[in-house]
């Protein structure tokens, strides 16, 4: 409302004044000796460049692109970026219990002694970690071999719908992540009312599975 208000006065005022500086102007009209003055006290070259450098610069950068995203297995080195990518994870889509750093850690160090039960990987921009999942095997005799399940999956907002999901799915789908090269499905989960990612999944081939998961969580 204050702002509104300002205005208006603001705009009263200034037709006030400037009807007043008409009549000022049309009584003093500028005689050529002024003329003469003001064109020579006009800037130069010189005063015009150090304008422009001393003028601040307001606009926002444009985006030089984050240049090409490659997949690779996760080392330890790979930790911290991975544990701060799940937490923002489980603050966007919250889960069925807190998670905390420590969980994180816990679980890829787990990962890291057994790799049986699967792996971390992360996305790589330049040197620069900008996504991670944490991909678990289970073994079905319904699909006759053992199953790739996306546990965590997580992109940056900054490189989102620039293809880096499409290709995890696609190197996994063509077995080009070694530890799941013979697996003979992939499986995620996906929050129902994130309509992004079921798109981007059934145009990766993915489907609705037949039967509902059902969970029952055992107290320690």
């Amino acid at each position: 409302m204050r702002s509104h208000r300002s205005g208006r006065t603001a705009n009263h005022t200034t037709g006030a004044k400037a009807a007043t500086t008409r009549v000022a102007t049309k009584k003093a009209a500028p005689t050529k000796a002024t003329k003469k003055a003001t064109k020579k006290a006009a800037p130069t070259k010189a005063t015009k460049k150090a304008t422009k450098k001393a003028t601040p610069q307001t606009a926002a950068p444009r985006p030089t692109g984050i240049g090409p995203v490659r997949w690779r297995v996760a080392t330890k080195a790979d930790h911290d970026a991975i544990v701060v990518r799940s937490l923002a994870l489980f603050h966007e889509d919250p889960g069925t219990k807190p998670m905390t750093a420590a969980r994180v850690r816990r679980t890829l160090a787990i990962l890291d002694r057994e790799p049986a039960r699967g792996i971390a990987v992360v996305a790589v921009a330049g040197s620069d970690v900008v996504g991670y999942a944490l991909l678990v095997s289970f073994l079905s005799n319904e699909l006759h071999g053992e199953a790739c399940t996306v546990d965590e999956f997580f992109v940056d907002e900054a490189v989102r719908g620039a293809g880096v999901g499409t290709a995890l799915m696609t190197a996994l789908k063509t077995g080009r992540i070694p530890r799941f090269r013979r697996a003979v499905a992939l499986e995620l989960e996906v929050t129902p009312g994130n309509r992004r990612a079921r798109a981007l999944y059934e145009r990766l081939g993915f489907a609705p599975r037949k039967n509902a998961t059902m969970r029952l969580l055992r107290t320690p």
